[in-house]
C-alpha cells in the first residue's frame, strides 16, 4: 500500500525552527533526506522564507521540496496549511516503506495509507452488499471501477462491468458506500448440474463469481487516497438480525450440524477449499486438491449417497481456524417413494430435503374455447362439438408431505422457502419445481409435540412440451 506523511504546520514557525523527516523504500535500497530551516531572512539553500500567515509559509515550503531530486514515486502537493508527501512505489507492500521523523514544536507529522489492498471477502449478494470507502483524509469524490468474473482470479477482463462515481453530500463526510449486490446477482447462477454425480466435485461455473474493485478518491481533481479489494461473490443472504454485510459463520455451507439423510439418494455437502487442512467422512481422509485461483475449485462438494453403507455419516472439517463436525443419520425410505427436494440455501448453493410421507399428484389444465358449430340451413352432424377446446395444456401438481423433524430442522425449511429455485430428483432425473406454498407455521415439540409438514409444489413446466 502507498503512503502518505502529511507536514502540519500548526502555527506560523518563529525564525529558526527546523525540521527533519525520512523516507525509506526497502525494495529501492534508498533513502531520503528531507529537511529545512524557517528563516525570516533565507541565507542558504536550505532556508525557507517565513510568510505573511501559516498558509504563505506552507506555499513557500512546498516550492522548496520541489527543489529537491526525488524518485518518480515520490510527490508533493499541498492542502492549506498542510504539505502531503506521497510515496508510492512499485512495490507498496506494507513493511517496504518506512516514514521517520525528528519532532519539532509547532509541526505535526501523520502518515496515512493512501493505496489499501483489501485481503478477500466473501460477499452475500441477496442481501445488501455495500463497499464502504473511508479514507481518512479529506476528499470530495469518489469513483470505482469494478469486474465481476468467473475463472482464474488472475485473469481480469480489460473492461469493467460499470464504472461508478459519488460525490459527498457534505463536506469533511468521512465515508461513502456503494451498493453493489444487485449489480453481481447478475453473474451468479448457482444450479445443480453436477448433483447427481459421485466424489468430489467443483461448483459450477456461474456459481460464484470473483469480484475485483479499484476505488480513488479525489479532492479538488487530486487524487488522494486509492483502495482495491477482491471478493468472492455467492448468491447467498443474512438474515436481518446478522447485520451489515452479512459474513460467512463457518467456511462449511450449511448450517446445522445435525441432518438427516436418506440412503442412496444423492446430497451434497459444499465447503470452502482455503485453509483446508483435513476432511475425513466416517474417519477416512478425503483427498481434496483445489487451485485457488479458480472460482469453480474454491469452492467444493461431496456427495454423501457415496458414504451412506451405515446408520451415521460423520464429515469432520479442520481449517486453520475452525473445526466442525456435520452429522447425517442415514435412513431408509419406507412405504411411500423418497422425493429429494434440491433448494438453494442461504449460503447460495444446493441442498437436499427429504419428502418422505404421502404424495399426491393432479394434473390442472387450462386453455381456451369457441362455438364453432354452424348448421348447414339447419342441418348439422350431432356428434360435432358446438363448443370446441384448443391451446389446452397443463402443469401437474404434487402435495408433499415430510417425516417427522427435529426442531432444528425448522432453518431447512426457512430456507427452502427463501429459496428462489427448487429441484425435485425423481428417479434420477432432475425436474424443476415451484413451491406454491407461502407461508408455513412452524411446530416445536414443545407445542405441537411432533412436528411435520405438508408443501404444495407445482412442476415448473407445461405437460405439453412447446419450449420454443
Amino acid at each position: 500500500m502507498g503512503k502518505r506523511i502529511n507536514v502540519i504546520l500548526d502555527v506560523n514557525p518563529t525564525n529558526g525552527v527546523s525540521f527533519l523527516f525520512s523516507v525509506n523504500v526497502v525494495s529501492e535500497y534508498q533513502t531520503n533526506y528531507f529537511s529545512g530551516v524557517f528563516k525570516t531572512t533565507p541565507v542558504y539553500s536550505s532556508d525557507i522564507l517565513i510568510g505573511a500567515d501559516v498558509n504563505a509559509t506552507a506555499v513557500n515550503l512546498l516550492t522548496y521540496f520541489q527543489t529537491f531530486t526525488v524518485p518518480d514515486y515520490i510527490t508533493f502537493t499541498r492542502t492549506g496549511n498542510t504539505i502531503h508527501c506521497d510515496v508510492d512505489p512499485d512495490d507498496s507492500s506494507e513493511g517496504n516503506i518506512n516514514l521517520s521523523w525528528s519532532g519539532t514544536a509547532g509541526i505535526t507529522y501523520e502518515i496515512i495509507n493512501t493505496n489499501v489492498e483489501l485481503p478477500l471477502t466473501y460477499a452475500l449478494v441477496r442481501s445488501t452488499y455495500s463497499l464502504r470507502i473511508t479514507p481518512n483524509v479529506l476528499f470530495d469524490t469518489v469513483t470505482m471501477e469494478f469486474f465481476a468474473y468467473g475463472g482464474d482470479v488472475n485473469e481480469m477482463p480489460t473492461l469493467p462491468n460499470y464504472e461508478l462515481s459519488k460525490q459527498v453530500v457534505q463536506l469533511g463526510q468521512s465515508t461513502i458506500s456503494f451498493d453493489i449486490n444487485h449489480l453481481i446477482k447478475e453473474n451468479t447462477n448457482p444450479g445443480i448440474d453436477n448433483y447427481l454425480l459421485a466424489g468430489v466435485q467443483p461448483t459450477q461455473p456461474d456459481a460464484t463469481c470473483w469480484v475485483k474493485y479499484d476505488a480513488l478518491c479525489f479532492d479538488n481533481n487530486d487524487q488522494v487516497f486509492q483502495v482495491e479489494g477482491t471478493l468472492l461473490a455467492m448468491y447467498g443472504y443474512g438474515y436481518f438480525n446478522e447485520g451489515f454485510n452479512p459474513q460467512l459463520s463457518s467456511k462449511v455451507l450449511i448450517s446445522n450440524n445435525n441432518q438427516r439423510h436418506f440412503r442412496d439418494e444423492d446430497n451434497r455437502l459444499y465447503f470452502i477449499t482455503d485453509e483446508l487442512t483435513s476432511l475425513e467422512v466416517n474417519g477416512t481422509p478425503i483427498t481434496i486438491t483445489a487451485n485457488l485461483d479458480l472460482n469453480t475449485e474454491y469452492i467444493q462438494s461431496i456427495n454423501l449417497k457415496d458414504y451412506d453403507n451405515g446408520d451415521v455419516i460423520t464429515c469432520e472439517f479442520v481449517y486453520e481456524d475452525e473445526t466442525r463436525t456435520i452429522t447425517y443419520d442415514v435412513l431408509d425410505g419406507c412405504r411411500y417413494p423418497v422425493i429429494n427436494c434440491v433448494f438453494i440455501n442461504k449460503f447460495g448453493f444446493p441442498q437436499s430435503f427429504f419428502l418422505t410421507l404421502v404424495n399426491k399428484i393432479t394434473d390442472e389444465v387450462d386453455g381456451e374455447d369457441y362455438r364453432g358449430l354452424t348448421s348447414n340451413f339447419g342441418i348439422y352432424n350431432t356428434t360435432d362439438h358446438q363448443y370446441s377446446n384448443f391451446n389446452l395444456n397443463g402443469r401437474s401438481a404434487i402435495v408433499c408431505n415430510t417425516d417427522y423433524l427435529n426442531e432444528e430442522e425448522n432453518e431447512n425449511v426457512k430456507q427452502m422457502l427463501l429459496s428462489e429455485k427448487k429441484w425435485f430428483i425423481e428417479d434420477g432425473e432432475i425436474l424443476p419445481v415451484n413451491l406454491e406454498s407461502k407461508s408455513v407455521a412452524y411446530k416445536t415439540q414443545l407445542n405441537d409435540k411432533l412436528i411435520q409438514y405438508s408443501f404444495n409444489f407445482k412442476y415448473s413446466f407445461d405437460i405439453i412440451n412447446n419450449v420454443q
